[in-house]
């Protein structure tokens, strides 16, 4: 296990007896609530690169008819 600082312990603690929760729980919501950030993060990384391609001309966008009409050549 991690030791943290006593400030940051000081912290949990205070927030587990206003929330009347256990301080476990304090910890695990602030790291799924960190993890979460870090994975929206990458995922505006992933939409700005994809913008970027497709403002760059490398990539294209398919209008609905032009996806259908891929589908069915590709099904029938």
């Amino acid at each position: 296990m991690m030791t943290l600082p006593l400030h940051v312990e000081q912290q949990v603690m205070h927030i587990a007896q206003l929330e009347h929760i256990a301080p476990e729980s304090v910890l695990e919501q602030a790291m799924q609530s960190f993890i979460k950030e870090l994975e929206d993060r990458e995922d505006i990384k992933a939409a700005d690169a994809a913008m970027a391609k497709l403002l760059s001309g490398e990539e294209k966008t398919l209008s609905q008819a032009e996806a259908m009409r891929m589908l069915d050549e590709l099904v029938g």
